[in-house]
């Protein structure tokens, strides 16, 4: 007989246990589809870049990267979508209010 196993959360538990990370979290958390749409934002770009996580659902983050990093985000993305590997870069995103932020 299997043993019953109570050091492991149960699903409910466990997605409150991370919704309570995204929420607190000093990151932005973007998902995005195939066609870089983006489906999901966690609401800590509320605190960080002053939009409201609904505003940015269905938008392009290359709308929100400033001019001279778009080239370089462009072929970080198309290596992103090449091999599946994390990257990590820097890159200047928009405010809400129209200034620039340094973001990874």
């Amino acid at each position: 007989m299997a043993e019953l196993r109570t050091d492991i959360p149960d699903t409910a538990r466990l997605v409150r246990l991370v919704q309570a990370l995204m929420a607190n979290s000093f990151d932005i958390i973007k998902v995005v589809d195939q066609d870089l749409k983006t489906v999901f934002v966690s609401s800590s770009v509320e605190r960080i870049l002053g939009y409201s996580p609904h505003e940015l659902i269905g938008t392009n983050p290359l709308d929100y990267v400033h001019p001279d990093d778009l080239a370089m985000v462009t072929e970080e993305l198309a290596r992103i979508q090449q091999t599946g590997e994390m990257v990590r870069q820097t890159v200047r995103a928009r405010h809400h209010d129209g200034t620039w932020r340094y973001v990874d």
